[in-house]
């Protein structure tokens, strides 16, 4: 955790620090090019506040145009950015969340049969 700096009341306001997959895949693959979170968010189009909120945790909500973007300039699977976003049963670890229109986990037969 961190510590920021204190509220009205005198009690010091705490940030928790928690990386999701996607957070440490998108950074492992920023990191792995070379590149600056600035230059990636160039690249990809995508805010430089939105990339580092997703690096830190903070961001659990990513969209799919966003994902999309990311990997592509990644030079990475969509499919990778979307399991670490939405996990193979829907979920990233802290709240259950509604995968993209169309994302099929792998080991899992499509509904739309």
């Amino acid at each position: 955790m961190v510590l920021t700096s204190p509220r009205k009341c005198g009690r010091p306001r705490v940030k928790a620090m928690v990386r999701t997959q996607l957070g440490v895949e998108v950074r492992q693959a920023r990191s792995g090019k070379g590149l600056s979170l600035d230059r990636l968010s160039k690249i990809a189009g995508v805010g430089l506040r939105t990339i580092h909120a997703i690096e830190q945790g903070e961001s659990r909500h990513p969209t799919e145009e966003t994902l999309r973007r990311l990997a592509t300039a990644l030079g990475i699977p969509y499919r990778d950015l979307a399991l670490a976003a939405y996990g193979a049963n829907g979920s990233n670890g802290h709240a259950r969340q509604t995968p993209p229109a169309g994302f099929t986990p792998p080991g899992r037969a499509s509904m739309s049969s």
